[in-house]
């Protein structure tokens, strides 16, 4: 069975024989296990080389390591997840620099957002400052530059790359991307997106309206120039600890029919499609479920979520990835990790849920290539389902 057929059949719930392996690495983590020793790494024209490792290759342009999900048998296609991405911002190639230093540096994006990013470490950029603030900017600069196709927003050869490299190699191949609720995010912040939910949530129903078009849009050319692929991730940030961003009817009255017409438009390529959500996603799990999403990721055990009490509830209804807290592959305690994996696996067969094995989050700098690799090679010794 190749990990295409494994992962199409754990999410579709037709063949539950193994469980599957997914997570998603800090660039600084596989830069540090590279310096270590641990990684194979050739040049850039190697087919399996992950890309966008500054430091790895600053001082050596033939030291390309191999991407993480290949070196350890992952059954997900991906160099960088975020090679799926294409410019979803409303000013497409819009990224200029306003500031610039040799640890920092600042930009725009498509949506006149201040963002900061460091130039040697991973992390997730900094928010400073936002010009779109609602419905006045959405109207007058915003809102027609997303009406028609643009083109441009694609990397159309890494994206055909990538996803022949997957299917030659019997992958469940994705894209990926932020959708309505992060992207929102990005544009406008937090403040003012949620002040907007409760004080003009026409506005609100008119972006995600003109956004849902427009991802049908691109999808539509993406999937006509490079293939469909297997899965969508839709990385959907909606909670953080304890709680949801806003309350879950909020999210079910100007979020979920958009979420549901998306799945359902990407069901008819027979795409399958995962939703990523950091923080406490508990209280959206009847929303998540009921809008036919085939998969959920990431359920943080720091943010208060439970793999295994989400398991009794949903696994008949939807895929689980990852629920294993981070602390644990930081730990370097292996006792913990026999004893975690052999509860969690055993929960996932008891309870006939479709799982793949993944961190509750990412896999930092913190976690030894060595601990990491233990854990992996014992998860595959109680992976299968009989």
């Amino acid at each position: 069975m190749t990990g295409r057929e494994q992962i199409r059949g754990l999410f579709s719930h037709d063949n539950l024989s193994r469980m599957g392996l997914y997570d998603i690495y800090w660039t600084d983590a596989v830069a540090q296990w590279v310096e270590e020793g641990h990684y194979p790494s050739g040049s850039q024209d190697d087919e399996l080389a992950w890309f966008d490792i500054p430091r790895v290759y600053e001082h050596n342009r033939n030291a390309y390591p191999m991407a993480p999900q290949y070196h350890f048998g992952s059954e997900f296609n991906t160099g960088n997840y975020s090679q799926f991405w294409f410019d979803i911002y409303p000013m497409a190639n819009h990224h200029p620099i306003v500031e610039e230093n040799d640890e920092v540096v600042v930009r725009l994006n498509g949506a006149g957002a201040r963002l900061r990013t460091f130039k040697n470490r991973s992390g997730v950029p900094e928010h400073l400052g936002f010009d779109f603030t609602g419905r006045e900017q959405w109207e007058s600069t915003y809102r027609e530059p997303l009406l028609e196709l643009d083109t441009s927003r694609f990397d159309m050869d890494k994206i055909r790359r990538v996803q022949k490299r997957g299917q030659e190699h019997g992958k469940w191949t994705y894209y990926g991307t932020f959708y309505l609720w992060e992207n929102a995010r990005q544009c406008m912040g937090d403040v003012n997106l949620l002040q907007n939910l409760l004080l003009d949530p026409d506005f609100i129903h008119d972006m995600n309206r003109v956004y849902t078009d427009f991802f049908k849009t691109h999808f539509q050319y993406l999937f006509d120039q490079a293939g469909v692929p297997d899965g969508m991730f839709f990385y959907e940030d909606m909670a953080y600890k304890n709680t949801t961003f806003a309350a879950p009817e909020t999210f079910a009255e100007l979020y979920f029919p958009y979420y549901e017409e998306i799945v359902d438009w990407l069901h008819g390529f027979d795409i399958q499609v995962v939703l990523h959500c950091c923080g406490f996603v508990e209280p959206l799990l009847p929303h998540i479920v009921g809008a036919g999403f085939d998969a959920l990721h990431a359920m943080e055990q720091r943010a208060g979520c439970d793999l295994l009490r989400i398991s009794q509830q949903y696994g008949r209804d939807i895929a689980l990835i990852g629920g294993i807290e981070a602390e644990m592959f930081e730990s370097g305690d292996r006792d913990w990790m026999r004893r975690r994996i052999d509860e969690v696996t055993d929960a996932m067969k008891s309870d006939g849920t479709p799982y793949c094995f993944a961190s509750d989050h990412s896999i930092s700098t913190n976690v030894s290539y060595g601990d990491y690799r233990y854990a992996v090679e014992y998860f595959r010794e109680r992976c299968d389902y009989k």
